[in-house]
């Protein structure tokens, strides 16, 4: 028996190690990125929202928001993965290692939810890493292509043309679940930030320098064209959802407004920090991360001002960034 469980379960244990190992590394490597003083108020952040999320999975109704909420976040972490290819070259089978990976991620919210009484939902969430797992990697929607033209999106917008063809059936099903359980009021406002930070991700993608010149020589032009492109797009995926909250909750269309506004400044800023460390032909995998954490801020009333500076300070640094390259053009 010793010898079936070394032969088995070791060197999975052991490639599960190196996979944390390496997923240990990037997080330095990301936060030595943003800097010490960024990181270190993040770390902070984090440790005062583990406090205040111990309180709130107490709470009948707000526990199921919590769960949808992490739910969604290893959902759109996973969607968001480039090392699928790599770890196939490991091992055949690679959702077990995400199953575990997952689990780990979830671990806070799953230990908080088995001593608050909610065992069930502990396991649901557990369960719930199989078959996201198993997108791309058992199975896969990437040979899906129902959207050659894409008549709807400008052909200026490389983005959108390519991040709705590689995520659309993700935005589909994320849009498909709110409108099923539109009758809770909290599931379409997620469902709405979900959607956006899949639209966020879009943006992790620098097209070649020659694409800037579709918008116009003036840098504070082509952002400006671009944010309202990119709103215009946002608005029409989104309408159905806002039509059906404020058809069933009218009585909350001021938090639903603000709500609101914050998905479109964490669109605006997902833009305006992109173009910020705009290098042509890249991909900025930071830019997920990052405007994770601006939403975050715009949640938090005390902390509304700080994304608010950050847009203002990256807007000149995104013209003086992308100034360089349309100078070099000329």
């Amino acid at each position: 028996e010793n010898s079936i469980y070394c032969l088995i379960f070791t060197p999975i244990m052991k490639l599960v190690i190196y996979i944390l190992f390496l997923r240990a590394k990037q997080l330095f490597r990301v936060l030595m990125e943003i800097g010490l003083l960024r990181s270190l108020f993040l770390l902070g952040l984090l440790g005062y929202g583990m406090i205040w999320l111990l309180g709130v999975v107490k709470q009948e109704g707000y526990r199921e928001i919590m769960v949808y909420v992490f739910a969604s976040m290893i959902f759109s972490v996973h969607l968001q993965r480039k090392d699928k290819r790599f770890l196939k070259l490991l091992r055949r089978q690679v959702f077990p290692l995400f199953m575990i990976e997952y689990t780990i991620m979830l671990l806070p919210m799953i230990v908080l939810l088995s001593i608050t009484g909610s065992a069930i939902y502990a396991a649901a969430m557990v369960l719930f890493t199989l078959p996201v797992s198993l997108i791309n990697t058992t199975v896969s929607f990437k040979k899906i292509n129902l959207f050659r033209k894409l008549l709807f999106i400008p052909r200026s917008n490389f983005e959108w043309k390519s991040g709705f063809r590689k995520k659309f059936v993700y935005m589909g099903v994320v849009w498909t679940l709110s409108l099923m359980v539109s009758y809770y009021a909290p599931v379409i406002p997620i469902g709405i930030g979900i959607i956006t930070l899949i639209i966020c991700s879009f943006h992790t993608e620098n097209e070649p320098e020659i694409m800037l010149r579709i918008y116009g020589k003036d840098t504070y032009t082509i952002l400006l064209k671009k944010i309202v492109q990119n709103v215009i797009l946002f608005a029409l995926i989104v309408s159905p959802l806002v039509v059906v909250f404020l058809y069933n909750n009218p009585d909350l269309w001021d938090l639903f407004l603000f709500a609101m506004g914050v998905c479109v400044m964490t669109l605006v800023f997902s833009i305006v920090f992109k173009y910020a460390l705009y290098e042509p032909s890249t991909v900025v995998e930071r830019n997920v991360f990052i405007v994770g954490f601006v939403m975050i801020c715009f949640l938090i009333p005390w902390l509304v001002p700080l994304p608010l500076i950050m847009l203002i300070y990256y807007i000149g640094k995104s013209s003086k960034n992308l100034k360089q390259y349309l100078d070099a053009y000329n």
